[in-house]
């Protein structure tokens, strides 16, 4: 039986050529698994492959739904524009103005 692959989160950022900080992110939100001894992280490469290969799905299928919300935002884009211009501003009691 052999040890699985264990790689640190600086040797993990730099495969993904992320930053440390964005790894950290990720084991702390539990988006990439880790094992934490002590405060030290070590993430398995069968967990990083996971990982990669998760992200590359979503990251498909949101490139894809963006897609589609673009072109119908871009339809609605002239009644939006109107309606926020005269929308007051949340914190500001209506009528107060700032530049009188």
């Amino acid at each position: 039986m052999s040890l699985p692959a264990l790689y640190t989160a600086e040797e993990t950022a730099a495969k993904l050529k992320v930053t440390r900080r964005a790894v950290y992110r990720w084991l702390s939100t539990g988006k990439l698994k880790g094992l934490r001894i002590g405060e030290h992280w070590r993430i398995a490469e069968e967990e990083l492959m996971n990982f990669m290969s998760y992200s590359t799905t979503t990251t498909n299928n949101t490139s894809n739904s963006n897609n589609t919300t673009n072109n119908n935002s871009t339809t609605n884009n002239s009644s939006n524009s109107t309606s926020n211009s005269t929308k007051s501003h949340p914190t500001r009691p209506k009528g107060t103005d700032l530049l009188k």
